[in-house]
């Protein structure tokens, strides 16, 4: 299994705290069957100011101490969780937003409650720079929730949907546990991730994943976990 939205890289955002945490996180995931993590830390206007530079540094050192830590520990990967904002464009412009080991997708995540001004038109001007864009857990967007039967009712092509497993849990409430369900039924998700912050979210995770197989089939889940996120954003 492969996990491409996890936020293990400790002391940048509000994912691990510690390196105790990030520690207990990865092995956690190893432990219920994940090869490999892709680390996504924020880069978000005013609340996550992170630089592309920096955080490839704080990697670099990070992954060192994890397996000075040891135990069978996951291939460990960095890019960044990039909030679809002016930070974005920027780093699209100037070709310094975080890939995936791919090289040209990028995670981009919406605010919970709006979309931005424009979206289709910001989309393609991404698209112009290089990149291919990643859209982390829609069902946790108010406004796309109201599109029941298409997560992505805008012109241009349309991103590659990552859920949030913990999604299916209940985690982000009501509403965006359904739009999840549903529009799994409805095959619009190209990849399931586990957007995991807190090592205590391992319990709930693997709760999730037994929903997965359980609602969808072993078949579904194998392509939710590995096909298709390494179609996604692996070389």
């Amino acid at each position: 299994m492969f996990d491409l939205h996890v936020h293990v890289l400790a002391g940048v955002d509000d994912g691990a705290r510690s390196l105790d945490e990030s520690h207990a996180m990865v092995s956690g995931l190893a432990e219920l069957g994940y090869c490999k993590l892709v680390t996504t830390p924020h880069i978000r206007d005013g609340l996550f100011p992170n630089k592309p530079e920096a955080l490839t540094r704080a990697f670099s050192e990070w992954r060192a101490a994890m397996h000075e830590k040891g135990g069978a520990l996951p291939e460990l990967a960095l890019a960044a969780e990039h909030h679809l904002d002016a930070t974005c464009l920027e780093l699209a412009s100037t070709q310094r937003l975080m890939t995936y080991p791919d090289g040209r997708s990028v995670l981009v995540e919406l605010p919970y409650e709006t979309l931005p001004p424009r979206l289709s038109d910001v989309c393609f001007r991404i698209a112009l720079c290089g990149y291919a864009i990643v859209l982390a857990h829609p069902e946790r967007n108010r406004v796309l929730r109201e599109h029941r039967d298409d997560p992505w009712p805008f012109t241009g092509g349309r991103p590659k949907l990552l859920l949030d497993l913990l999604a299916l849990e209940g985690e982000y409430g009501a509403e965006a546990e359904r739009a999840a369900c549903h529009w799994l039924d409805l095959g619009y998700y190209d990849a399931a991730c586990s957007d995991l912050h807190r090592p205590s979210q391992l319990v709930k995770l693997n709760a999730a994943l037994e929903t997965l197989e359980r609602r969808w089939g072993p078949e579904r889940r194998q392509v939710l976990l590995g096909s298709g996120p390494a179609a996604i954003a692996l070389p």
